[in-house]
């Protein structure tokens, strides 16, 4: 032994193995405290993916919102707004299920931070649906506004009599303006047409704003509750 080290006892390795073990547990313990179950960060992974996404696809309807009415205003462009309102709308009402699993999950089986992402997840969800009805709301508004719009011109076009500037009341027929060269009948057409396209297409904008009104209600009637029971506070 070197002289002037202090010697160690049986008694004294026995206490630096327990404290060792007394360390790996504590630290296992708050290892499990933190750290997600794989099955609640597969749910919760899959939900928050499938929000953004519903986030980016508002987006693109605001977008394409903004070219009603326009130059860009083509059945293509019109037809890709129809089928980001359809799909969007599909993907709210899917994930009510994986979101009542979310809700339902014990909260005896949840760590801390398993809860606040529990809340933040369906938080957000509720926002983006909600972002979601209104941007279907301002579609259809535009739309009605454009069939106004050409039916009011088409009201001007069908105008056949005014009084004459002479002030004795005499009428006549007056000539119906042209429209890059096409006759009146044919404007007329023309606008009838352009209203007949937008119909089933406002019929479908109408029924998905239905459809998600339905969605909200339950989302209202089901999660909401079960959201305050598990102690669940939405913002």
């Amino acid at each position: 032994m070197v002289a002037g080290s202090p010697s160690m006892s049986f008694n004294d390795t026995d206490d630096l193995e327990a404290q060792a073990d007394s360390t790996d547990a504590t630290t296992r313990r708050s290892s499990s405290a933190t750290e997600s179950s794989p099955e609640f960060t597969s749910l919760a992974t899959a939900i928050a993916h499938r929000t953004i996404l519903i986030t980016a696809n508002v987006q693109a309807i605001y977008r394409s919102i903004g070219f009603l009415g326009t130059r860009r205003d083509t059945l293509k462009m019109r037809t890709t707004l129809l089928d980001l309102l359809s799909k969007t709308k599909t993907l709210c009402k899917e994930m009510l299920p994986d979101l009542r699993t979310l809700t339902n999950w014990s909260g005896d089986n949840l760590h801390e931070c398993e809860k606040n992402e529990r809340t933040k997840l369906v938080s957000e969800f509720q926002h983006a649906t909600t972002d979601f009805q209104e941007a279907q709301r301002l579609a259809l508004e535009k739309y009605l506004e454009y069939v106004r719009d050409k039916k009011a011109l088409i009201d001007e076009e069908n105008e056949e009599f005014e009084i004459s500037p002479d002030g004795r009341g005499q009428q006549f027929k007056q000539k119906q303006k042209l429209l890059e060269g096409v006759a009146r009948d044919e404007v007329v057409i023309m606008y009838q047409k352009l209203i007949k396209e937008r119909e089933p297409e406002i019929v479908a904008i109408e029924m998905g704003i239905n459809d998600v009104d339905d969605i909200l209600l339950d989302f209202s009637n089901i999660f909401l509750p079960q959201a305050s029971q598990k102690g669940i506070v939405l913002a």
